[in-house]
């Protein structure tokens, strides 16, 4: 709605936070759509997280602006504790932003104390988003490969490709805590492409050993689905000789339904180019079943 009207917004928060806070201690905006709250009237963290409860139930009361209602504002709060979770004004800051953070990654509208594993989370992602800048470059990353297997037969049907990571400072990386770190800072574009060109030449040394029906599913980040990274990937199949219609791309529900008009387009495109499409983990994220006749998949 505008400039005007988003401040507008923000003073009715200030109001609000004000009226709550009263004598108990100070409100400030440090910036954009966060404020701080300092305490200096209470005696114990439960009197926090009950200051911390009343501002979240009153935030999530509609709010009129100009004469427009409205009606869910997703608050998370962080709360630091003077002296043990910092004895200067900027730890205490820090560490309160570090679990207003949280609070939003475990799903919003609640509060979380900051706490010793907070912290070591925090070193612990830096530290993997520093190695993976270098990882690529020093050959860390490997491929294995899990097998899919034909209830019928017993035969071996196809593989699916998972990338793991062995590095030398941190050691052995699972995906689940590096995969998302490479979505953030970007580097997922370039470790995805290296995992689709080294699965299709893997998948071509082993003409020999397999039938013209053996598959192998590639897993496909969100991000990676553009029109603009799949030409890519074409010229990695050119150059590779592997049979289009042997590789499978994977691709979480999640994914799909984050932009679901445009991923359908790629998808489309995907089948177009001879490849396969399938689906993982679909029923996560509660999408209905209708979603899947739309969808091109296999």
């Amino acid at each position: 709605y505008g400039h005007a009207f988003g401040d507008a917004f923000l003073h009715e928060i200030a109001k609000r936070l004000k009226s709550i806070i009263a004598h108990k201690g100070t409100v400030s905006r440090i910036g954009g759509d966060e404020f701080c709250v300092l305490l200096t009237d209470i005696q114990t963290p439960d009197d926090a997280k009950s200051i911390a409860e009343t501002i979240l139930s009153n935030l999530k009361q509609k709010t009129e602006i100009k004469k427009r209602e409205i009606h869910t504002i997703s608050t998370s709060i962080g709360i630091a504790f003077f002296p043990d979770n910092g004895r200067t004004a900027t730890k205490l800051m820090r560490n309160a932003d570090m679990a207003m953070y949280h609070a939003k990654a475990v799903g919003r509208g609640t509060y979380q104390l900051f706490s010793k594993s907070l912290d070591d989370d925090r070193r612990r992602r830096a530290a993997i988003e520093e190695q993976l800048r270098i990882a690529l470059k020093h050959d860390e990353f490997f491929l294995v490969y899990q097998p899919q297997i034909c209830i019928k037969t017993k035969k071996i049907i196809g593989v699916e490709a998972l990338i793991r990571w062995n590095s030398p400072v941190l050691g052995m990386v699972p995906p689940n805590e590096f995969i998302e770190i490479a979505e953030s800072s970007g580097s997922i574009y370039d470790i995805g492409e290296w995992v689709f060109k080294t699965a299709c030449h893997h998948f071509k040394s082993w003409d020999n050993l397999i039938n013209d029906d053996f598959v192998i599913s590639i897993n496909f980040s969100a991000l990676q689905l553009t029109a603009e990274y799949f030409g890519r990937a074409q010229a990695v199949l050119n150059n590779s000789g592997v049979d289009t219609h042997r590789i499978v791309v994977e691709v979480t529900e999640t994914a799909i339904m984050e932009h679901f008009d445009e991923t359908t387009a790629v998808l489309q495109l995907v089948r177009e180019m001879g490849m396969l499409v399938a689906v993982d983990d679909f029923g996560t994220g509660y999408s209905s079943l209708n979603y899947l006749k739309n969808l091109p998949i296999d």
